[in-house]
């Protein structure tokens, strides 16, 4: 088996604005794997995190409205906050960031502004998880899970 990095210099939106150059690949673009959630004849739902960020970027190119792959031609500031996340740092941070310059050029600061709340929501629930991470390393190190059952059987008696 062979692995090969293609374009590893590239960043994702200058991978996206390949395909958004390409009308053969930008038509018949698939980024969503929920099947179940597709209700056009579009080919992905418009709905998941995948299919979100992919239109945003291609929002920030200007070709989002020259595609019948997604169901809108157009992104709120509201779906992005709803359906977006970052789980994958620093790349994940780093793909919303690079959005931001080209959006606040079409004056779509409603975008900026809602890529900057979903990177504080990110940094401020990350901060919480790696607390409770620690959280749950000492519990199962010095009270190897017995502190948890201790607290399960006092919240059913509770």
């Amino acid at each position: 088996m062979q692995i090969q990095h293609g374009s590893i210099l590239l960043t994702r939106l200058d991978k996206t604005k390949l395909v958004a150059d390409w009308d053969v690949a930008l038509q018949n673009l698939k980024v969503c794997n929920r099947i179940s959630l597709i209700k056009s004849d579009a080919l992905n739902c418009g709905e998941c995190e995948k299919c979100v960020r992919t239109m945003t970027a291609l929002l920030a190119l200007g070709v989002l409205d020259k595609t019948r792959a997604f169901p809108k031609a157009d992104v709120s500031e509201e779906l992005l906050l709803e359906k977006a996340y970052i789980k994958d740092p620093p790349y994940a941070e780093s793909c919303y960031w690079e959005l931001m310059a080209p959006l606040a050029a079409k004056g779509r600061y409603d975008l900026v502004r809602g890529i900057e709340r979903l990177i504080e929501r990110y940094h401020k629930g990350g901060k919480l998880r790696q607390r409770k991470e620690k959280l749950k390393q000492v519990e199962r190190k010095f009270f190897k899970g017995n502190l948890f059952k201790l607290y399960q059987a006092v919240a059913r008696k509770g």
